[in-house]
């Protein structure tokens, strides 16, 4: 697994040492809003991939899917979370 934590940025910024400049490829996503704890984001995926994935029809597009946090998690509850995740899609 590997992660990447990226932020958006204003203007554009050079890659300096172990910190590099990434750009989310454009496209099709589902987009999928999920509140709740962080540590039940392992079972949203389960649901994604297992369940509406199969159901919908869609194809996965080869790109990876991320995550956009609404709040922060330094003065939210965690049950009051808020995650967007984004799956790339044909």
């Amino acid at each position: 697994m590997r992660t990447d934590i990226c932020l958006v940025l204003p203007k554009k910024a050079e890659p300096k040492g172990e910190i590099g400049v990434k750009t989310i490829e454009g496209g099709k996503y589902a987009m999928f809003l999920y509140q709740g704890s962080y540590d039940n984001l392992g079972a949203v995926y389960d649901t994604i991939y297992a369940k509406w994935l199969p159901e919908s029809g869609e194809q996965l597009r080869n790109y990876h899917c991320f995550e956009k946090y609404i709040n922060n998690p330094d003065n939210t509850v965690p049950e009051k979370l808020k995650t967007e995740i984004y799956v790339p899609i044909e």
